[in-house]
């Protein structure tokens, strides 16, 4: 049985790992530039979209396992409330509502033209969202601690994603100006935006990793 659960646990993060980045490897092989099929409606896109969906169904499959049918406010709500997070994210993801969010508080919000620093405010807001995050994370940690080793799973997809952020904060063109030679400028331009999109999915991977853990968990106990 232990080895079993071994061979599961393993086989699920050669599927986490591996899955995310063979898509960013693809992705970057069929776009005219490298970065290409990482905007909106690419390759890029739609796998990230699909692997958000599938860590909502995990954590779906979780909170049926550990739900009470008598009451509804239990240390269980935490999957269900992780379950929509990540259906928003899916679409969010699908239809850029942060970033159009973004020009929103611009244009109709603060009336003025982007500058270097507001136009950082689609960054601030993915922050936001980690934040958010840890706070309900913490708020349940109980239910987060009865699963072996998942604290683990979500301090490295945290922390991936806190990378993707820094990696999108450098992905502006006060930064990529700071490079003198002209060809560490366009390499900077072109694989910033390779960085943090891959980053981005292993990060999402490793939520999959995490959420399908516990669904399993949750279904033996």
């Amino acid at each position: 049985m232990y080895a079993a659960r071994t061979l599961r646990h393993d086989s699920l993060w050669l599927f986490g790992l591996a899955v995310p980045l063979t898509v960013a490897a693809v992705t970057v092989a069929v776009g005219d530039y490298p970065a290409e099929q990482f905007d909106e409606g690419g390759v890029g896109t739609w796998a990230s979209c699909l692997i958000l969906l599938a860590s909502a169904a995990a954590a779906f499959g979780t909170w049926r396992a550990r739900r009470d049918p008598q009451r509804f406010f239990t240390s269980a709500l935490v999957w269900l409330l992780i379950e929509l997070a990540f259906v928003y994210l899916a679409l969010d993801e699908t239809f850029s509502w942060h970033e159009k969010l973004d020009r929103f508080v611009h244009r109709k919000v603060l009336h003025v033209e982007a500058t270097e620093t507001t136009k950082r405010m689609d960054d601030w807001i993915i922050g936001v969202y980690g934040l958010l995050a840890l706070g309900v994370l913490y708020r349940f940690r109980e239910e987060i601690l009865r699963v072996p080793g998942l604290v683990r799973v979500f301090a490295l997809a945290m922390a991936l994603l806190a990378l993707q952020v820094a990696l999108d904060g450098l992905n502006h063109p006060d930064f990529i100006r700071s490079f003198h030679d002209k060809a560490r400028r366009r390499q900077a331009r072109t694989w910033l935006p390779v960085a943090e999109e891959t980053t981005k999915l292993v990060a999402e991977g490793v939520f999959l990793v995490g959420f399908l853990r516990a669904r399993d968990y949750a279904r033996r106990t």
